[in-house]
């Protein structure tokens, strides 16, 4: 199997380890334990692939090995589960795009309204500014910082959801489904997208302070 370009890694279960592992996760449940005649587990290989999305190509590689009938009884991967999961996750996909798209616009439109009245609060000390002289940058700087930090706020927020969310998700899949393990996320694409999180907050931040600044402050 690890000749299969698609599959990471493969780990090795023998009986021994599949029984405590089933004793592990069922203990809440001792009658069941109680139950059990011995170890009538089986060993087993679980497989971890490098794109979960080829589940089903590398399950019917597998089952074309020569030697399945021999040394394979079954194989499992949820074929059911990883089907609605793919579906579900492309509408997903699609749905958070569309709110994207309806939050980096409404995070403009915000932040811009925001602007516009701390310009209008503080149109006094704008108006003392411009008659001692101050330059223009030095009168709109302090606004174009105060939309950056707004923005990094509202970066954060975010951070924040996201990780709640997908603790939550993630937490109630894996008591459902053993092979969601094989599905979790890089943790490289969680640092990646926390660093475009941040930058995406930083550059509305910016917009937004500059959009209101032409339009409303005018040095």
């Amino acid at each position: 199997m690890k000749a299969i370009k698609e599959i990471k890694e493969v780990e090795f279960i023998s009986k021994e380890k599949a029984l405590e592992i089933f004793i592990k996760r069922n203990q809440n449940n001792q009658a069941l334990i109680k139950q059990i005649p011995g170890n009538p587990l089986p060993a087993s290989y679980r497989v971890f692939l490098k794109d979960p999305h080829d589940v089903e190509k590398v399950a019917k590689r597998v089952n074309r090995f020569p030697e399945k009938s021999a040394s394979i009884e079954d194989i499992r991967y949820g074929k059911e589960y990883v089907n609605k999961i793919f579906t579900v996750t492309r509408w997903l996909r699609l749905i958070a795009l569309v709110m994207i798209i309806f939050l980096i616009f409404s995070a403009l439109a915000l932040i811009s309204n925001t602007i516009r009245l701390a310009i209008y609060a503080r149109r006094i000390e704008v108006a003392i500014m411009r008659l001692v002289g101050a330059s223009n940058w030095f009168i709109r700087w302090p606004f174009f910082i105060e939309g950056i930090v707004e923005g990094l706020i509202g970066a954060l927020l975010a951070i924040s959801l996201l990780a709640s969310v997908r603790y939550i998700l993630l937490s109630k899949l894996e008591t459902q489904m053993q092979f969601m393990s094989a599905l979790q996320i890089n943790p490289i694409f969680w640092r990646n997208l926390l660093i475009m999180l941040l930058g995406s907050g930083v550059i509305i931040g910016a917009l937004g302070s500059v959009i209101a600044l032409r339009r409303y402050l005018k040095v």
